[in-house]
């Protein structure tokens, strides 16, 4: 007890400074209160409502979403907006939500979770919900493979069996987690989709049986309606179902106890899904059906993952696209070759944040459907940083012609090499890490006069 007060006390003030300071975004507080106190985390007071979420894909979104809602309900919320999905990171969050009494202070606690360290932070935080919302392939230096982090949430939902699962009946990965919890699925049903096909698979065997698996229709990636021929195994009953989307009039229709129409926050199958994770959270949590699409018809992308803005009347986009994740590279590929507007595209994916690793595990750039960007609507391809020759040797084996692509080391001259002439738009996809050099590169367009290169 006497090392969780001290814990509490000297984060406390060190959370204090560092608002002061500005660094809201830092969770060096967290950091210290696990050091002093490693169950920190079991032992801080929890508030009434704590929310946690999951998933290799679209976890840090629905945070945002979930928090966004919550506050134009007048609730006080604390939660982790950029990403920081481990110990320090939810030891923050909470530290927020009680002061040096250990009393809450805030009514939402909600936390982003990574899938790897899952196993010992939900034990000890035992949230009332937990959204999972996918499980792809992902790092192999990060996560190894997907039986790994499999593992790591199904020990997780064990040590919290109170808490309502909220999974993806889409995914015949995830959908089979939380055995022993309450669950809650989400679908979303053909909407007439049709995906490409990827290099790497994460659905290759019925989990019953091992026979090979089929499909009644897909959606993204290993995401669909799927059943086995030779067992029981199928996508289960889902609560909250979306029957259609109009990605035209950025719009979907979610199936309850009747039908519901709710707006989304662009055209991709990928936010849909981000969003009906959201519904299914609300509702399961209260609230009607006419407050629910006031509020998500307000909803937007949080500018730290993609912006939008016009240069001279080209539309520039900031897209954040995961390095060393192949599935969420291989998502946004698709996305940008089903924008039938012709673009040029600026790729920053060097992954710069681990100065103990300075070389990248390149394995993942071949688990990567670099094969969708041969497409003739992206007329040029610009690659930044060190490693791009390595990604040009994977644009040619991809197919894609030489002629297409152009190598810059320094990032910041990238921009020098686009071609603005009957070009609709350009898509500058950037790790994480890189964000800073992807709005730089933004405001030096800013300034581009029209000059063709």
């Amino acid at each position: 007890m006497i090392r969780f007060i001290t814990a509490l006390v000297l984060s406390k003030m060190a959370l204090f400074v560092y608002k002061i300071m500005g660094k809201t975004k830092d969770d060096k507080p967290g950091l210290l209160a696990n050091k002093i106190c490693p169950d920190f985390l079991a032992r801080v007071k929890k508030p009434e409502l704590v929310i946690c979420v999951s998933g290799t894909n679209g976890k840090t979104s629905i945070v945002n979403f979930i928090a966004d809602i919550m506050k134009m309900q007048g609730k006080k919320v604390s939660y982790n907006d950029w990403g920081a999905n481990i110990f320090a990171g939810h030891s923050r969050v909470l530290l927020d939500t009680v002061n040096i009494f250990n009393r809450s202070t805030k009514d939402v606690a909600i936390i982003e979770v990574d899938e790897k360290t899952s196993h010992r932070s939900i034990g000890m935080i035992k949230p009332n919900y937990f959204i999972v919302t996918n499980l792809f392939r992902d790092s192999i230096r990060r996560n190894g493979h997907i039986e790994f982090i499999y593992k790591r949430l199904e020990q997780a939902f064990e040590n919290s069996k109170d808490t309502v699962a909220i999974l993806n009946a889409c995914d015949p990965i995830s959908s089979t987690l939380a055995k022993n919890n309450k669950k809650i699925f989400v679908k979303i049903d053909d909407i007439g989709l049709n995906p490409m096909e990827n290099i790497s698979k994460e659905y290759l065997m019925c989990p019953i049986c091992g026979k090979e698996p089929n499909y009644k229709y897909k959606l993204y990636r290993s995401l669909g309606g799927f059943d086995c021929p030779y067992c029981n195994f199928s996508s289960p009953l889902a609560k909250y179902s979306v029957d259609k989307i109009d990605f035209n009039k950025k719009e979907m229709f979610v199936v309850e106890d009747d039908r519901y129409k709710y707006k989304i926050v662009n055209d991709s199958v990928f936010y849909a899904f981000n969003l009906l994770f959201v519904i299914a959270l609300m509702r399961e949590i209260g609230m009607d059906h006419k407050t629910l699409q006031k509020y998500i018809s307000k909803l937007q992308i949080t500018s730290f993952r993609n912006m939008s803005e016009k240069v001279n009347g080209k539309e520039i986009n900031l897209f954040a696209c995961k390095g060393q994740n192949g599935s969420s590279s291989s998502t946004v590929f698709e996305y940008l070759v089903n924008n039938k507007d012709d673009k040029e595209l600026i790729i920053l994916m060097d992954e710069l944040h681990d100065k103990y690793h300075p070389l990248e595990t390149l394995t993942w750039i071949y688990e990567a459907d670099f094969e969708f960007l041969k497409s003739p609507n992206i007329k040029k391809i610009i690659v930044g940083g060190k490693m791009c020759l390595n990604y040009k040797v994977r644009l040619l084996l991809a197919g894609i012609e030489e002629e297409k692509i152009i190598c810059v080391e320094n990032e910041e001259e990238t921009i020098n090499y686009l071609n603005m002439k009957n070009k609709d738009k350009v898509y500058i996809l950037f790790d994480v890490d890189i964000r800073p050099k992807a709005i730089s590169l933004l405001n030096k367009l800013k300034e581009y006069k029209n000059e063709e290169n």
